[in-house]
């Protein structure tokens, strides 16, 4: 058989009190399913690895379009243009 990776969930334990038990403030591992750990694991995978590509593919797809606007700011060789019709267009 396969062996499983355990994922353990270990809380944070709390400082002594006298306002909770001791049986709180000692971390408990939880034990979880294959199919839960395979879920996690690929719900980490998108968030790591995907977000940092939809990054790249945002910043690139905006470029063309300011470099556009800068292209069609100048008028053509001959034209008598207005500033008006500039920064209209």
């Amino acid at each position: 058989s396969m062996p499983v990776p355990i994922v353990a969930k270990i809380p944070a334990i709390l400082g002594r009190s006298r306002f909770h038990l001791i049986n709180e403030a000692i971390p408990k591992i939880i034990i979880t399913s294959e199919i839960l750990v395979n879920n996690k694991a690929i719900e980490d995978l998108k968030f790591l690895y995907l977000k940092k590509i939809m990054i790249e593919t945002t910043s690139s797809a905006a470029k063309p379009a300011k470099r556009s606007e800068v292209m069609n700011s100048f008028p053509k060789e001959g034209e008598i243009v207005s500033s008006l019709d500039i920064f209209n267009l």
